[in-house]
């Protein structure tokens, strides 16, 4: 069985985070839905029924080394999703969306 005191520090928005069993939880989902697949890192909860925390999506570099962490150490992970819940979709969305306002310009194959 593995130490229940394994973490993986990482800084998260200029703040250093241990990503423990406890705060840190894989998403997977099936398909083309795959592009939702995530990392959910929990911060400390702001009451009984509202939770904060953070997202590392696919396509950010610390993804692959944080999920083989959570892999190697038995992290809990909810596996093959075939919906992703609302909030996610949110979460993704918006993720996705600042990227392209942060954008000075669109690909050229994009422009016409």
């Amino acid at each position: 069985m593995e130490d229940d005191d394994e973490y993986y520090e990482i800084r998260l928005n200029g703040e250093l985070t241990e990503c423990n069993r406890y705060n840190t939880t894989a998403y997977t989902f099936l398909g083309e839905l795959a592009v939702h697949d995530h990392i959910f890192i929990e911060k400390e909860p702001i009451d009984e029924t509202t939770l904060e925390g953070a997202c590392v999506f696919k396509d950010n570099e610390l993804y692959k080394k944080l999920a083989t962490f959570i892999l190697e150490h038995h992290f809990p992970m909810v596996l093959n999703q075939t919906e992703v819940p609302e909030l996610d979709l949110m979460v993704w969305e918006e993720h996705f969306l600042s990227d392209l306002r942060d954008s000075e310009s669109f690909p050229q194959e994009w422009e016409k």
